[in-house]
Protein backbone atom coordinates (compact mmCIF):
# COMPACT_ATOMS: atom_id res chain seq x y z
CA UNK A 1 0.00 0.00 0.00
CA UNK A 2 1.55 3.55 -0.99
CA UNK A 3 1.66 6.45 1.21
CA UNK A 4 -0.18 9.49 0.29
CA UNK A 5 1.20 12.84 0.03
CA UNK A 6 -0.28 13.89 3.96
CA UNK A 7 1.41 10.50 4.93
CA UNK A 8 4.38 11.45 3.54
CA UNK A 9 4.74 14.65 4.56
CA UNK A 10 3.84 13.41 7.89
CA UNK A 11 7.08 11.04 7.97
CA UNK A 12 9.66 13.60 6.36
CA UNK A 13 8.37 16.23 9.54
CA UNK A 14 8.67 13.79 12.00
CA UNK A 15 11.47 11.41 11.05
CA UNK A 16 14.49 13.40 10.21
CA UNK A 17 17.81 12.16 11.55
CA UNK A 18 21.31 13.89 10.51
CA UNK A 19 23.72 11.02 10.89
CA UNK A 20 27.54 11.50 11.51
CA UNK A 21 29.90 10.00 9.39
CA UNK A 22 30.06 6.90 12.06
CA UNK A 23 26.28 6.46 11.90
CA UNK A 24 23.15 5.23 9.83
CA UNK A 25 19.63 5.98 10.02
CA UNK A 26 16.53 4.69 7.92
CA UNK A 27 12.50 4.08 8.65
CA UNK A 28 9.94 1.11 8.29
CA UNK A 29 6.11 2.16 7.70
CA UNK A 30 2.86 -0.64 8.13
CA UNK A 31 -0.62 0.39 7.86
CA UNK A 32 -3.08 -1.03 9.85
CA UNK A 33 -6.61 -1.42 9.49
CA UNK A 34 -7.66 0.06 13.11
CA UNK A 35 -8.39 3.68 14.19
CA UNK A 36 -5.89 5.51 15.55
CA UNK A 37 -6.32 6.10 18.73
CA UNK A 38 -6.52 2.28 19.84
CA UNK A 39 -3.02 1.57 17.89
CA UNK A 40 -1.81 4.36 19.78
CA UNK A 41 -2.95 2.95 23.24
CA UNK A 42 -0.76 0.32 22.88
CA UNK A 43 2.44 1.59 20.98
CA UNK A 44 2.49 4.39 23.67
CA UNK A 45 3.05 2.44 26.64
CA UNK A 46 6.59 2.06 27.14
CA UNK A 47 6.44 0.10 30.01
CA UNK A 48 4.95 -2.55 28.38
CA UNK A 49 6.79 -3.12 24.80
CA UNK A 50 6.38 -7.04 25.07
CA UNK A 51 2.04 -6.52 24.14
CA UNK A 52 3.60 -6.56 20.53
CA UNK A 53 7.00 -6.63 20.11
CA UNK A 54 7.98 -10.89 20.03
CA UNK A 55 11.78 -10.73 20.93
CA UNK A 56 11.18 -8.90 24.53
CA UNK A 57 10.69 -11.22 27.32
CA UNK A 58 10.01 -8.79 30.21
CA UNK A 59 9.96 -4.76 30.64
CA UNK A 60 10.73 -3.44 34.21
CA UNK A 61 10.00 0.52 35.03
CA UNK A 62 10.94 1.97 37.86
CA UNK A 63 8.73 4.91 39.51
CA UNK A 64 6.05 6.90 37.52
CA UNK A 65 5.81 6.60 33.80
CA UNK A 66 7.51 9.77 32.52
CA UNK A 67 9.94 11.71 29.97
CA UNK A 68 13.49 10.74 31.34
CA UNK A 69 11.87 7.12 32.62
CA UNK A 70 14.15 4.19 32.34
CA UNK A 71 12.57 0.63 31.39
CA UNK A 72 15.12 -2.60 31.66
CA UNK A 73 13.93 -5.04 29.16
CA UNK A 74 15.02 -8.77 28.70
CA UNK A 75 15.54 -9.57 25.16
CA UNK A 76 14.78 -13.18 24.03
CA UNK A 77 17.06 -16.21 22.92
CA UNK A 78 17.81 -15.52 19.04
CA UNK A 79 19.36 -11.94 19.54
CA UNK A 80 22.71 -10.79 20.16
CA UNK A 81 21.57 -9.48 23.27
CA UNK A 82 19.96 -10.36 26.87
CA UNK A 83 19.71 -7.43 28.19
CA UNK A 84 18.95 -3.20 27.04
CA UNK A 85 18.21 -0.22 29.41
CA UNK A 86 16.28 2.42 27.57
CA UNK A 87 15.07 5.75 27.92
CA UNK A 88 11.39 7.14 27.46
CA UNK A 89 13.04 10.99 25.49
CA UNK A 90 9.45 11.55 23.89
CA UNK A 91 5.86 10.83 24.72
CA UNK A 92 3.64 13.02 22.82
CA UNK A 93 -0.25 11.92 23.11
CA UNK A 94 -1.48 15.16 20.92
CA UNK A 95 1.01 14.06 17.96
CA UNK A 96 1.35 10.41 18.59
CA UNK A 97 5.09 10.47 18.72
CA UNK A 98 7.17 8.06 20.96
CA UNK A 99 10.72 8.40 20.90
CA UNK A 100 13.38 6.43 23.30
CA UNK A 101 17.34 6.22 23.47
CA UNK A 102 18.94 3.30 24.54
CA UNK A 103 21.47 3.76 27.44
CA UNK A 104 22.52 0.80 28.05
CA UNK A 105 22.35 -3.10 27.51
CA UNK A 106 24.78 -6.33 26.72
CA UNK A 107 24.28 -5.73 22.73
CA UNK A 108 26.35 -3.50 20.46
CA UNK A 109 23.82 -0.63 19.45
CA UNK A 110 25.22 2.35 20.95
CA UNK A 111 23.98 6.24 20.85
CA UNK A 112 20.60 4.24 19.52
CA UNK A 113 18.10 6.76 19.43
CA UNK A 114 14.03 5.53 17.39
CA UNK A 115 11.47 7.78 16.93
CA UNK A 116 7.66 5.84 16.35
CA UNK A 117 4.51 7.93 15.13
CA UNK A 118 1.06 6.71 14.27
CA UNK A 119 -0.85 9.34 11.90
CA UNK A 120 -4.62 8.40 11.07
CA UNK A 121 -5.07 7.47 7.17
CA UNK A 122 -8.02 5.98 5.26
CA UNK A 123 -7.67 2.05 3.97
CA UNK A 124 -10.54 1.20 1.96
CA UNK A 125 -13.10 3.52 2.91
CA UNK A 126 -12.31 2.90 6.83
CA UNK A 127 -10.12 4.41 9.46
CA UNK A 128 -6.77 3.02 9.51
CA UNK A 129 -3.57 4.11 10.98
CA UNK A 130 0.07 4.68 9.61
CA UNK A 131 3.00 3.61 11.97
CA UNK A 132 6.62 4.67 10.73
CA UNK A 133 9.15 3.92 12.93
CA UNK A 134 13.60 5.45 12.23
CA UNK A 135 16.41 5.16 14.29
CA UNK A 136 19.99 6.40 14.51
CA UNK A 137 22.52 4.52 15.43
CA UNK A 138 26.69 4.24 15.65
CA UNK A 139 28.26 1.93 12.92
CA UNK A 140 29.79 -1.00 15.30
CA UNK A 141 33.24 -1.65 14.60
CA UNK A 142 33.79 -4.69 11.99
CA UNK A 143 30.65 -3.45 10.25
CA UNK A 144 29.28 -1.65 7.73
CA UNK A 145 26.41 0.65 7.65
CA UNK A 146 24.77 -1.57 5.07
CA UNK A 147 25.13 -4.29 7.52
CA UNK A 148 23.87 -2.43 10.53
CA UNK A 149 20.74 -0.59 9.18
CA UNK A 150 19.84 -4.20 7.48
CA UNK A 151 19.50 -5.96 11.02
CA UNK A 152 18.37 -2.92 12.60
CA UNK A 153 15.45 -2.59 10.12
CA UNK A 154 14.56 -6.42 9.70
CA UNK A 155 14.22 -5.79 13.12
CA UNK A 156 11.99 -3.03 13.71
CA UNK A 157 10.02 -4.93 10.53
CA UNK A 158 9.37 -7.80 12.54
CA UNK A 159 8.41 -5.67 15.52
CA UNK A 160 5.64 -3.99 13.44
CA UNK A 161 4.79 -6.74 11.55
CA UNK A 162 4.13 -8.29 15.15
CA UNK A 163 1.97 -4.79 15.57
CA UNK A 164 -0.20 -5.76 12.44
CA UNK A 165 -0.88 -9.17 13.65
CA UNK A 166 -2.28 -8.05 17.09
CA UNK A 167 -4.85 -5.87 15.61
CA UNK A 168 -5.54 -8.27 12.87
CA UNK A 169 -6.47 -10.89 16.09
CA UNK A 170 -8.49 -8.08 17.59
CA UNK A 171 -10.64 -7.51 15.14
CA UNK A 172 -11.19 -11.38 14.52
CA UNK A 173 -12.27 -11.94 18.29
CA UNK A 174 -14.24 -8.90 17.94
CA UNK A 175 -15.98 -9.45 15.23
CA UNK A 176 -17.16 -12.95 16.46
CA UNK A 177 -18.09 -11.76 20.02
CA UNK A 178 -20.11 -9.28 18.17
CA UNK A 179 -21.81 -12.04 15.90
CA UNK A 180 -22.59 -13.78 18.41
CA UNK A 181 -24.33 -10.83 20.53
CA UNK A 182 -25.98 -10.00 17.01
CA UNK A 183 -27.39 -13.59 16.62
CA UNK A 184 -28.99 -13.54 19.91
CA UNK A 185 -30.36 -9.94 19.49
CA UNK A 186 -32.01 -11.13 16.13
CA UNK A 187 -33.69 -14.46 18.41
CA UNK A 188 -34.80 -12.33 20.67
CA UNK A 189 -36.57 -9.59 18.06
CA UNK A 190 -38.23 -13.02 16.38
CA UNK A 191 -39.53 -13.94 19.79
CA UNK A 192 -40.97 -10.72 20.79
CA UNK A 193 -42.73 -10.33 17.33
CA UNK A 194 -44.08 -14.01 17.48
CA UNK A 195 -45.81 -13.09 20.71
CA UNK A 196 -46.63 -9.94 20.11
CA UNK A 197 -48.47 -10.06 17.09
CA UNK A 198 -50.52 -6.89 17.50
CA UNK A 199 -47.63 -4.43 18.33
CA UNK A 200 -45.62 -5.25 15.11
CA UNK A 201 -44.33 -1.99 13.95
CA UNK A 202 -42.96 -0.69 10.84
CA UNK A 203 -39.22 -0.37 12.47
CA UNK A 204 -39.20 -4.23 13.71
CA UNK A 205 -40.16 -5.41 10.39
CA UNK A 206 -37.03 -3.11 8.65
CA UNK A 207 -35.34 -4.64 11.48
CA UNK A 208 -35.42 -8.16 10.43
CA UNK A 209 -35.65 -7.83 6.73
CA UNK A 210 -32.05 -5.87 7.51
CA UNK A 211 -30.77 -8.80 9.16
CA UNK A 212 -32.30 -11.43 7.12
CA UNK A 213 -30.18 -9.40 3.60
CA UNK A 214 -27.04 -8.96 5.77
CA UNK A 215 -27.36 -12.76 7.81
CA UNK A 216 -25.60 -13.64 10.75
CA UNK A 217 -21.85 -13.73 9.50
CA UNK A 218 -21.49 -10.22 8.41
CA UNK A 219 -19.31 -8.16 10.62
CA UNK A 220 -21.53 -5.37 11.60
CA UNK A 221 -19.05 -2.26 12.43
CA UNK A 222 -20.84 -0.80 15.71
CA UNK A 223 -23.51 -1.05 17.64
CA UNK A 224 -24.83 2.51 16.55
CA UNK A 225 -26.06 0.77 12.59
CA UNK A 226 -29.12 -0.72 15.07
CA UNK A 227 -30.07 3.17 15.45
CA UNK A 228 -30.00 3.08 11.52
CA UNK A 229 -32.60 0.98 11.11
CA UNK A 230 -35.25 3.44 12.83
CA UNK A 231 -34.31 6.15 11.26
Amino acid sequence: MEMGMESIQHVERHHKHVPATHQCTSSVSKHIRAPVDIVWSLVRRFDQPQKYKPFVSRCIVQGELKIGSVREVNVKSGLPATTSTERLELLDDTEHILGVKIVGGDHRLKNYSSVITVHPEVIDGRAGTLVTESFLVDVPDGNTKDETCYFVTALINCNLKSLVEVFKIFKSLWRAWWESVFHDFRCFVQELIRYSPGRKGNGEWRLLEWMRVRGDSEYVDSPHVLRQVYE
